[in-house]
């Protein structure tokens, strides 16, 4: 792969750097290439990785690597082995996170045992998506406005990763009052418009006559007032279009002018949750013309907000994630992560010792309460409603209730123990004197982005660096 030379400002020690984290590299992928089915998501990053270790840690050779490294997985850097998962998480599971820390050595990296399961994996190849969970209280969601008031002629379009189902899965519904409109796949996989030309009246209800498929596609459902007409389409592309079936009749007539909240992936805040990869969902006032409303989580941007999403046509959606403690929710998806359920799907690797002391870095998102993030025998790091957790022995506590990305970092190091959130100021005290056999993570209701263990009580200026790696690879923290 092309070098850079000093004539572009770098120095000696970027050389050597650079140069030492490449055949890290070479030496990882050569290690996970024997794994079936492990996908290394990019060169480029794995080599990124090893930089920011070297350059943090003072990291000069293969072997002091492995010293000064106990764990680096993430699955947009380190890669992963897809798992075979169940219901949504069928054919999106994860099944071993690789720990780049280790170059000879499988067994270091973390492996889900339970293949039934598997946490989720929500795999970010370049274009973001909303991942719905198919669970109550998981939507997005733009209040009223005169724009969403759509009374006449109605389209609607959704770039959905369709998962078949016998359930009812909303894409998009203006209707909790008003019963405005609302498209849906049904229980049996057709496409259904329901809405009502008087607040509640559901006197308009078409559904087509052939059945979607499973996978990626557009979906379309359009409605003519003036002859009360309603047509079901797919595309692959969004330009060329495959009526899915008949047209449908309805009554003649505009829909009422509903001032219900539009929401996407549920009808009300309970009602039909859907489930997999949105993509896109596009409002217009006619067939050819300009959408009115753009749910584009293309434009996520979790610097500026991990809970809306602003719109090329003016309206911002809010993500909703429930208040439930455990099970999958809803997320929007800017890098590959995986999730838990906060029940089962918890991730281990038995060979790697905890002696203190030593820094764990964290990178994730509270999705639920309680239980565990990550643990060794003897050693907590959890959650509640109010806290993050460092336990040692000892129990030493983080004021916290964000629901963000952020980045966790815990010190065991006895009585002078720490903990931080991104860069902030530490927490300091006592957290205990145990030491950890095993690693296990994800007991919790978390994600996991990244995971990174040192040997070492880091320095401030070694955690601000691995902050800084971070944070390029985790927008946000």
């Amino acid at each position: 792969m092309p070098r850079l030379g000093l004539g572009l400002g770098l120095t000696m020690g970027n050389i050597l750097g650079v140069s030492l984290a490449s055949t890290l590299a070479d030496l990882y992928v050569a290690r996970v290439a024997t794994i079936p089915d492990f996908v290394v998501p990019s060169y480029a990053r794995v080599v990124a990785g090893y930089e920011a270790l070297i350059n943090a840690w003072a990291i000069g050779t293969k072997a002091a690597l492995e010293t000064a490294t106990a764990m680096f997985a993430d699955p947009s850097v380190s890669g992963y082995v897809p798992g075979a998962g169940t219901l949504l998480t069928a054919g999106a599971a994860c099944a071993r996170v690789g720990n780049m820390a280790w170059l000879d050595d499988n067994s270091r990296d973390l492996v889900q045992a339970t293949p039934l399961n598997q946490p989720w994996l929500l795999v970010h190849t370049g274009t973001n998506y909303v991942a719905f969970p198919g669970v109550t209280q998981n939507f997005c969601s733009t209040p009223n406005a005169a724009a969403n008031q759509i009374t006449g002629d109605l389209r609607i379009d959704a770039l959905h990763d369709v998962i078949l189902s016998s359930l009812n899965e909303c894409y998009a519904s203006k209707y909790l009052s008003s019963s405005q409109f609302l498209l849906r796949k049904n229980s049996s996989n057709f496409l259904q418009l329901i809405g009502s030309r008087t607040a509640g009246a559901e006197d308009i209800n078409a559904t087509s006559t052939v059945a979607i498929t499973a996978g990626l596609k557009w979906l379309r459902a359009f409605r003519q007032a003036s002859t009360g007409d309603v047509s079901f389409f797919t595309s692959p592309d969004a330009i060329t279009w495959t009526q899915l079936g008949t047209t449908r009749s309805t009554p003649v007539g505009n829909l009422v002018s509903g001032t219900d909240a539009v929401n996407i992936g549920i009808f009300s805040t309970t009602g039909n949750p859907l489930q997999g990869k949105l993509y896109r969902l596009l409002l217009a006032t006619s067939l050819g013309g300009a959408p009115v409303l753009d749910f584009n989580p293309q434009l996520y941007n979790a610097s500026v907000s991990q809970t809306t999403i602003p719109s090329s046509t003016g309206e911002v959606y809010t993500l909703n994630v429930g208040t439930a403690t455990t099970g999958y929710k809803l997320a929007a998806v800017d890098k590959t992560i995986i999730q838990s359920n906060g029940i089962d799907t918890t991730f281990a690797t038995l060979t790697i010792a905890r002696n203190q002391p030593y820094t764990e870095y964290i990178v994730g998102q509270r999705l639920g309460i309680g239980n565990f993030l990550a643990r060794a025998t003897g050693n907590i790091r959890g959650h509640d409603a109010t806290n993050y957790s460092l336990n040692n022995g000892v129990l030493l506590n983080l004021a916290n209730t964000s629901r963000n990305r952020q980045l966790l970092t815990y010190r065991s190091n006895g009585a002078s123990s720490g903990m931080a959130i991104n860069n902030g100021a530490e927490t300091t005290g006592n957290a205990g004197t145990n030491n950890g056999t095993n690693i296990t993570v994800l007991g919790g209701n978390h994600s996991l982005n990244s995971l990174i263990v040192s040997t070492a009580n880091d320095s401030g200026a070694a955690r601000t660096a691995i902050y800084d790696y971070l944070k390029t690879i985790n927008a946000g923290i």
